[in-house]
C-alpha cells in the first residue's frame, strides 16, 4: 500500500492502485482497502544477466512494465499447410447459452436444452466425419458449458478440455480434428483493474461509448486467395487495455489451437479445426459458414441416437423430447431438411454400422415400417423398439452380409 501511494506522490497522479471499500462482517460493517498492484522481478535478476522471453502470444506492452528494456522481435509464421479450419459464426456456444443460472428465465432454460441436444449432435457429426476408425477428437470450450454439454450423450471418441487449463499440454498432438467453442473475455470492469494493477494508471475512456461493454469495430477473418469476411467484435480503445483483452481472449484461442500441434502434421496426419466463435484471430479460415447453415435438425439428433424412424408416429413416442406429438413429427418430415449426421448415417463410407430394419407392432391395422440403425449406438433394434412401441408382429434387420448373400 506504502509503495502505490509512494508511487502517486513521486508521479503526482492519484493513486488508483488503492480503492476505500466497504466488507460487512459478523462484527459490523467494516472500511477495506483493495489494492491493484504487480509484483516486480527481483534486482540483480535481470540487471547483468541476458534474458530470453519466449511466448507464442506475447505482447510487448504487458512484458515491458517487467523488463523495460525488452526488444521485441518480429513473430515466426509457422506455415500449416496440414490444417484445416472451419469458422462457425453466431453459433450457441457460451456458458450462457447452454447453462443459464438457476434464476434465469424458463424459457432461457428451454433455449440452453434445445442449443445442448443441437450442439452434442454437431459434436457427434464432427466425430463421426473427422474421427474415422475412432480416432480422438478435442472440444474445447469454458468449464460451464462442457459440463452442460456432458450431461447428454457424447460420442466415444470425443475428449473435452476447457480455456485456461491449455497452457503447457502437450497430449493432443495426434488427434485428428478439434472443436474450439466460444472464448473467455471478463468484463471491462475487470480489465481496468488488471490495467491498474500493471500501470498504476487506469485505461482511457471511450467517450462515445455510453455502455458498460466494449465498444464494437470492424474485424476481418482472412481468408485463402485474398478472400475476406469481415464481422464486428469487441476492442477497448485504451491499448494497454486492449492489449489486456486480447491476451484473454483472442490469445487463449490461439493456444487452444496450438494444442493440436498443427506445425507438425503431414499429409498423412492432417489436422480439421472447427471455430465455433466470432472471434477473429491470426490465422486463414478456409471456411467460413454460419450456424444457422449448420444447425442439425431434429432428423439429426434422432440419427445421432442411433436410428433413424420414417413413421411420424414413432417418432413421436420414441423422441418427445424432440417432436411433443404425431402432429409435430409429420409437419417436420415434410419439410425434411438435415445439415449433417443424418447424411452421415446414410453414408455406408462413413457410417459402416448402419443397417436398415422393417418392423410391424402388433395389432390389426398396422402396417410395416422401416428404419435406419447404427447398431454400435444400438445393437439390438428390435428390443430397442419393443421397449418404446410395444410388442412387434415382425422385425427384421438387413445387414450388408445379408444384401451381398
Amino acid at each position: 500500500m506504502w509503495r502505490i501511494l509512494a508511487d502517486a506522490l513521486d508521479e503526482r497522479r492519484d493513486a488508483w492502485g488503492v480503492e476505500v471499500g466497504r466488507m460487512h462482517t459478523e462484527e459490523g460493517t467494516v472500511r477495506t482497502l483493495d489494492l491493484y498492484w504487480h509484483a516486480s522481478l527481483r534486482k540483480g535478476w535481470v540487471a547483468a544477466t541476458p534474458v530470453l522471453h519466449i511466448d507464442a502470444t506475447m505482447r510487448g506492452e504487458l512484458v515491458q512494465p517487467y523488463l523495460p528494456g525488452i526488444t521485441v522481435a518480429p513473430p515466426v509464421r509457422a506455415q500449416t499447410p496440414h490444417v484445416r479450419i472451419r469458422q462457425v459464426l453466431n453459433a450457441p456456444v457460451s456458458a450462457k447459452a447452454l447453462s443459464p443460472m438457476p434464476q434465469a428465465k424458463e424459457r432461457e432454460h428451454t433455449t440452453a436444452a434445445n442449443n445442448q441436444r443441437a450442439l452434442r449432435t454437431y459434436l457427434t457429426s464432427r466425430a463421426a466425419e473427422v474421427g474415422t476408425d475412432g480416432q480422438t477428437i478435442l472440444a474445447i470450450g469454458q468449464m460451464r458449458a462442457l459440463e452442460a454439454l456432458s450431461k447428454g450423450p457424447l460420442p466415444a471418441n470425443l475428449e473435452t478440455a476447457h480455456f485456461n487449463a491449455l497452457s503447457g499440454m502437450d497430449r493432443w498432438g495426434r488427434v485428428s480434428g478439434m472443436v474450439i467453442m466460444g472464448r473467455t473475455l471478463p468484463a471491462p470492469a475487470v480489465i481496468t483493474k488488471l490495467q491498474i494493477a500493471l500501470t498504476g494508471r487506469p485505461p482511457k475512456e471511450d467517450n462515445d461509448n455510453q455502455s458498460w461493454w466494449y465498444p464494437l469495430t470492424e474485424r476481418v477473418i482472412r481468408r485463402p486467395n485474398g478472400r475476406s469476411r469481415m464481422v464486428m467484435g469487441e476492442h477497448h480503445p485504451d491499448p494497454i487495455a486492449e492489449a489486456i483483452r486480447w491476451n484473454i481472449c483472442e490469445a487463449e484461442l490461439v493456444q487452444a489451437l496450438g494444442r493440436g500441434r498443427g506445425v507438425n502434421r503431414t499429409a498423412e496426419s492432417p489436422l480439421q479445426v472447427d471455430l465455433l466463435t466470432d472471434i477473429v484471430l491470426p490465422i486463414t479460415a478456409d471456411e467460413v459458414i454460419d450456424w444457422a447453415d449448420l444447425v442439425p435438425s431434429r432428423t439429426d439428433m434422432m440419427a445421432a441416437r442411433g436410428v433413424v424412424l420414417d413413421n411420424a408416429a414413432d417418432r413421436a413416442k420414441c423422441f418427445p423430447d424432440l417432436w411433443p406429438n404425431h402432429a409435430a413429427a409429420r409437419k417436420d418430415i415434410q419439410r425434411s431438411g438435415t445439415n449433417c449426421y443424418y447424411r452421415i448415417f446414410y453414408n455406408s463410407e462413413m457410417s459402416h454400422s448402419s443397417v436398415a430394419a422393417t418392423y410391424r407392432p402388433e395389432g390389426s391395422g398396422q402396417k410395416i415400417r422401416s428404419a435406419m440403425f447404427n447398431l454400435d449406438l444400438i445393437p439390438d433394434p428390435a428390443k430397442w423398439l419393443a421397449q418404446r412401441l410395444g410388442p412387434l408382429a415382425d422385425c427384421e434387420v438387413v445387414t450388408d452380409a445379408d444384401l451381398a448373400a
